[in-house]
């Protein structure tokens, strides 16, 4: 009853974004990662008991730590107890409580790997502590808490690593909980509307396309969704930064917000992964009518908001050896040096 789903809009019921909230006051004051409910215009919170609350509070927020403290109109709710940061022990087990990719109320279990600093990831930030953890997470994982074996809130779920689910982390909640006692900064439009999407199941209108060429899923395809499995590249600023390349206008694409309903009806989708403890950033473009990997590539930056125009270059690149093949070399004899002597 802690945890919470929380629904987040910049304007219509498509461009949604799903995150996980738990509650640490009794007062309906609850702790969210800062960039499910960054830009929203509105904001929902459902509870497990099915109780939805569509007036919603921001009150502090860290962009540093990438955490947000929300209000609801409630009193009485369940709130988690937090585990001291000096009892926080590297090999104990731990609980990750979240709902990935909208699957609501999910548990995994893993290892406190280490409480390290976040000048030691790279593209993490500076001056505040990370909790390294094993527990599998997934988008929509964000917000989820952390807990120990007694089930006490140990942090808040902010990322999660590229390449595989043993590389997460959280924010310790005691450094946070404070975000809490700040006054209401901002109040949401109201969430009445919102609802997690239910899968998508392909409709009998859908043409099913058996094109493999990767030239040709190119060419037929419009809608493009950028997904970002890292926090340490936004998928708005690769979208703004291909947006102005002439070559993607040539090629007519419309960019979609990068919700879970708009990936289930993309053309292609643009994945974004952080090889952790590098500077090394990739991507990889799939085409979603037939799961088929069109290009993948990695550039070395230091995060996405100076490396953007590296990742925009390289995904252009990769397109254009696709579309414009440069032709095999003719094969033949050289010259030999006396014929090229007698050349002019």
């Amino acid at each position: 009853q802690a945890v919470a789903v929380v629904l987040a809009s910049k304007g219509s019921s498509q461009d949604l974004s799903i995150g996980s909230g738990v509650f640490i006051r009794r007062d309906g004051i609850l702790l969210t990662a800062y960039h499910v409910v960054k830009g929203a215009l509105r904001v929902q919170v459902q509870m497990k008991n099915g109780e939805v609350f569509d007036k919603v509070q921001l009150l502090g927020f860290d962009p540093r730590r990438d955490v947000a403290a929300l209000k609801i109109q409630a009193s009485g709710v369940s709130a988690l107890s937090f585990t001291p940061i000096e009892e926080i022990r590297e090999g104990s087990r731990v609980y990750a409580l979240s709902h990935p990719q909208g699957l609501t109320w999910s548990y995994s279990d893993g290892v406190l790997s280490a409480v390290r600093l976040a000048d030691e990831v790279p593209g993490a930030g500076q001056g505040f502590r990370l909790i390294q953890f094993t527990a599998p997470v997934s988008p929509g994982s964000s917000g989820g808490v952390l807990m120990d074996e007694m089930g006490r809130a140990i942090g808040i779920i902010v990322s999660q690593a590229a390449g595989g689910q043993n590389l997460n982390f959280a924010i310790p909640i005691v450094n946070v909980s404070g975000l809490g006692d700040s006054g209401p900064t901002l109040t949401y439009d109201t969430g009445s509307g919102l609802s997690l999407p239910k899968p998508a199941v392909p409709t009998a209108e859908e043409p099913k396309i058996e094109i493999k060429d990767p030239k040709t899923l190119i060419l037929n395809s419009k809608t493009i969704v950028v997904d970002s499995n890292t926090t340490f590249f936004k998928d708005d600023i690769l979208i703004n930064e291909l947006s102005k390349r002439q070559f993607i206008k040539d090629l007519g694409w419309v960019f979609l917000e990068g919700t879970y309903q708009m990936i289930q009806q993309a053309d292609l989708i643009i994945r974004l992964d952080h090889e952790i403890f590098t500077f090394d950033f990739t991507f990889t473009i799939r085409d979603r009518r037939t799961s088929v990997i069109i290009a993948t590539g990695k550039v070395v930056i230091m995060n996405g908001a100076t490396g953007a125009p590296a990742m925009a270059d390289k995904i252009i690149q990769r397109l254009n050896a696709i579309l414009n093949p440069k032709p095999p070399p003719t094969k033949g004899k050289k010259p030999d040096a006396k014929t090229k002597a007698e050349e002019p």
